[in-house]
C-alpha cells in the first residue's frame, strides 16, 4: 500500500503557496534560482512547459 502525498497534491501546495512562502522568506528564497526550480517542478510532465521528444521512422515517416 502506497503512503504519503501523490504528486499533484505536492504540485498544489506549491501552486497555492510558493509566492507567499517567498515573500515571508525572501532572503533564503528570494532569488530566481528557486523560482526556476520551482517552475520546472511544475511544469514536470507538462510536453508544452518542459519539452518532449518525437520519434519517427525514417523509412515510412
Amino acid at each position: 500500500m502506497e503512503t504519503g502525498i501523490d504528486k499533484d497534491t505536492f504540485k498544489q501546495i506549491f501552486r497555492d503557496h510558493w509566492d507567499s512562502f517567498t515573500a515571508k522568506n525572501p532572503s533564503h528564497y528570494g532569488t530566481g534560482y528557486h523560482d526556476e526550480m520551482v517552475q520546472k517542478m511544475l511544469g514536470c510532465g507538462d510536453p508544452e512547459k518542459m519539452g518532449y521528444a518525437q520519434y519517427r521512422c525514417t523509412s515510412c515517416g
